[in-house]
Parts: structure tokens; sequence; C-alpha cells
């Protein structure tokens, strides 16, 4: 399957987007307008981030080798032993 890249301009994209119906505009402004999106990306080239995200993993590694070292598992706010289930 081949990769088609587009070179737009702001004005060339408003352009294409006023030609929609109102519908279909109202969809685009819908996907614009979420909250999620002002953060997507935002920490992408954050070395630190990167690093948070790393030691993250590594204590929900460690946090899971001490829970099966025990023989308990986490269910939701919940440990339950092997063999033995909390009521």
């Amino acid at each position: 399957m081949s990769q088609l890249t587009l070179q737009l301009t702001v004005d060339q994209i408003i352009e294409l987007i006023q030609q929609l119906s109102p519908e279909e505009q109202q969809k685009i402004m819908a996907v614009l307008q979420n909250p999620w999106l002002k953060m997507a990306g935002k920490y992408k080239n954050d070395s630190q981030f990167e690093e948070m995200l790393n030691y993250i993993e590594e204590d929900r590694k460690q946090l899971k080798n001490e829970q099966e070292n025990r023989g308990t598992r986490r269910i939701g706010n919940r440990s339950e032993f092997q063999g033995f289930e909390e009521d």
C-alpha cells in the first residue's frame, strides 16, 4: 500500500472544509475541539517525561514481582490471595 503525502496550506485546508456539508463540517469541528488534542505530542521530545515513563514502568514491574512473590494479585481495589477470595 502506498502512502500519500499532502502539502496543504492552512488557507487550502479552510477552503476544503468550506466545501463540505454543514454536517461534515460539524464532525471536523468536534474532532478539533477535543480537549485531549491540546495535549497530543506535548511531551514528544521531552527526555524528562521519557525518563518518568521508564521509572513508572520499572516501578510497576517491581510491584508485580513483589505481589507474585507474596502469592497475591491485585484485582481492582482488592487483593486476592491464591486459593482464597475475599468477600
